[in-house]
């Protein structure tokens, strides 16, 4: 069986070019500091500029090339059943003030995407959240009258329009997707084109206050009136938000599909665990899929991975043993298919599944064979790409 041929990484960092922004050398000085070169970072750097304040941005590894430029590309008001949670959680005002700064926040990228001229593959999608149980159709029912009251247009389907069988979905029309990674370079040329002063390989190692806020890394300081810390995981910090956060894994795959107009849209599920499903152009004439879940590391209820043969991984086999992890990589199993491999622990060694992924979604199972001799592996982790 020839392993699937392709990269470990996202595939639009991979096409979003280089950077080349120096590291901080020595102190500086600004009215404001912001950390981290991701979508909320470059956004408030870029509103700062735009109103004419003094802005420097630090970034630890390189622009787009972390969370944003690894995310699932959607620009869309839709979020699963965001908005009878909120109503039912908080009340209707508040839902309605979320749904309004998630319109404005996705017209400002297209906004900002045209008037700075960012090549960043944007394309118009409608966007679904689809069900597969009866309960989860009564759900995406409620949810599409929750989205109604606070004033987004919001259209239930019998079934979503994918390759397999759904009990219903939610459609937002005129949604979008784009090449996160690039836009976010885009951004960054915008906010260095105002004034914005952006370091890379800089990475925040100290974040202290007294008269001024100092910013310290490991090639000099910044001090600022005011900082902004837009990271993925908050660091430590005299705001002391560190302790508040965990982890999430998430596992991705994009791939090649010969027929660009088997399924198009954006999709993201509303079972357990979530799946997020994507189809669009990128790179010159490249027709992709992308597909992703979500889980806790470590979870060991077999909750965390059901269904996940459907679209992106293989469902995993159990004996009553430890919770089957899903390997983060595929393998050719002929033309139009993939297959993926999942792992369990059985007795004293590992057992492992092959499932193959068909057009048509008719799946069966490769083989599965033991390995004793592999009993040291850590029993509450990944296992190691194919």
């Amino acid at each position: 069986m020839a392993n699937l041929p392709g990269n470990r990484g996202s595939c639009w960092v991979a096409g979003a070019g280089p950077t080349g922004y120096s590291p901080l050398d020595g102190s500086i000085h600004a009215e404001t500091v912001v950390v981290g070169g991701g979508i909320v970072g470059l956004t408030t750097a870029l509103r700062l500029r735009e109103a004419g304040r003094s802005v420097v941005l630090l970034e630890a590894l390189e622009i787009g090339g972390q969370v944003t430029g690894r995310s699932t590309a959607k620009i869309t008001t839709q979020h699963a059943l965001i908005y009878r949670h909120l109503i039912d959680a908080l009340d209707l005002a508040r839902a309605r003030r979320y749904a309004e700064a998630n319109s404005a926040g996705a017209a400002l990228i297209k906004d900002w995407i045209r008037e700075y001229a960012i090549a960043c593959d944007l394309e118009r999608k409608d966007a679904y959240t689809y069900a597969t149980s009866g309960e989860g159709r009564e759900a995406v029912v409620a949810e599409a009258e929750a989205a109604r009251q606070v004033g987004l247009e919001a259209r239930v389907l019998d079934r979503a329009p994918l390759p397999f069988e759904t009990t219903g979905a939610l459609c937002f029309a005129d949604q979008a997707q784009f090449n996160p990674a690039k836009y976010l370079v885009g951004l960054a040329h915008a906010v260095a084109d105002h004034g914005g002063r952006i370091f890379e390989q800089s990475r925040a190692v100290l974040i202290g206050e007294a008269s001024r806020w100092r910013l310290v890394t490991a090639g000099g300081t910044v001090h600022a009136e005011h900082v902004v810390v837009a990271t993925n995981m908050t660091v430590k910090s005299p705001v002391g938000m560190a302790s508040r956060t965990q982890p999430r894994c998430h596992t991705a795959m994009a791939f090649r599909i010969d027929d660009p107009l088997v399924v198009d849209g954006m999709f993201i599920g509303i079972d357990d665990p979530t799946h997020s499903d994507g189809f669009g152009r990128y790179g010159p004439a490249a027709r992709r899929t992308r597909c992703e879940i979500r889980y806790r590391p470590g979870w060991e209820r077999r909750r965390s991975l059901r269904g996940v043969g459907r679209m992106g991984a293989a469902e995993p086999g159990r004996r009553g043993g430890r919770l089957a992890l899903v390997q983060r990589g595929l393998r050719h199993c002929g033309p139009g298919a993939l297959c993926w491999r999942t792992r369990s622990r059985e007795g004293s060694g590992l057992s492992y599944r092959y499932r193959i992924q068909r057009l048509g979604h008719q799946q069966r199972d490769r083989g599965r064979h033991d390995d004793r001799r592999d009993d040291r592996r850590p029993r509450q982790s990944l296992a190691e790409p194919l």
